[in-house]
């Protein structure tokens, strides 16, 4: 995964676990399979904030970069929908 060659890579992050919960817990409604303007949510936009430090420091961003959305999508069975390719191939 390069994200020159292939568009897009994993990258680790310093999110401890305890984080994670606190996101999964307050920006996933239980049953909506996506939900908008999330970076209204302060554990929201600390871990941009956090994020954009990490991505910084490792050279995946510049720092100039600035987070405009974040879109929770907890997809499931019973909350799923068709999304179809959307994005051009290089």
């Amino acid at each position: 995964m390069n994200l020159e060659l292939d568009g897009w890579t994993r990258v680790a992050t310093g999110i401890d676990a305890e984080s994670l919960a606190k996101l999964r817990a307050e920006a996933f409604i239980e049953g909506v399979a996506g939900t908008r303007c999330l970076l209204d949510l302060p554990v929201v936009r600390a871990t941009a904030v956090q994020l954009k430090r990490e991505l910084v420091a490792s050279g995946h961003l510049p720092a100039t970069a600035v987070a405009i959305q974040a879109i929770a999508f907890d997809k499931t069975p019973a909350t799923n929908w068709k999304v179809a390719w959307h994005q051009g191939q290089p």
